[in-house]
């Protein structure tokens, strides 16, 4: 006659049955733990003009109190850096009357041999605005009258 087993008592596989369980939740814990998430794709350069574009416009609309549909953005000058993955451009803004000038700086998210995946851009008006000029208009003296 067999060993009398205890009440509730299910035997060495019923024991290994739940340690394959638990082993495998834990192996499924660690392989979800090392997983990576993909990478965001390289910025494009037309991207990198727009953030800086960008961030000088957002600042516009308030110092201008001029709709964003109305400002016109251009660069002056070449970048410059102020540090690793750090660049600053100056861009200039026209609109409603007003021409800005504003120093965009951009910091960038990358390594070192990995390329651009991501910017943020802050800008700080360079000086007063000032406002737009018109061409003068000349008026002709009026002829004499002859009396």
């Amino acid at each position: 006659m067999p060993p009398r087993r205890p009440p509730g008592f299910r035997g060495t596989v019923a024991f290994m049955n739940s340690f394959h369980r638990i082993a495998l939740v834990v192996a499924a814990i660690a392989v979800a733990a090392c997983a990576t998430t993909p990478e965001a794709p390289p910025m494009t350069a037309q991207q990198l003009d727009d953030g800086y574009k960008n961030a000088a416009r957002d600042r516009a609309t308030f110092d201008t109190s001029c709709a964003a549909d109305q400002l016109e953005m251009t660069f002056l000058g070449d970048s410059t850096s102020a540090g690793f993955l750090v660049v600053d451009r100056v861009v200039g803004v026209t609109g409603c009357g007003q021409k800005l000038v504003y120093v965009a700086r951009c910091t960038m998210n990358a390594g070192p041999t990995q390329p651009i995946t991501a910017q943020k851009c802050v800008a700080i008006l360079n000086g007063d605005s000032k406002p737009t000029t018109t061409a003068p208009t000349t008026t002709a003296p009026a002829p004499a009258t002859a009396n």
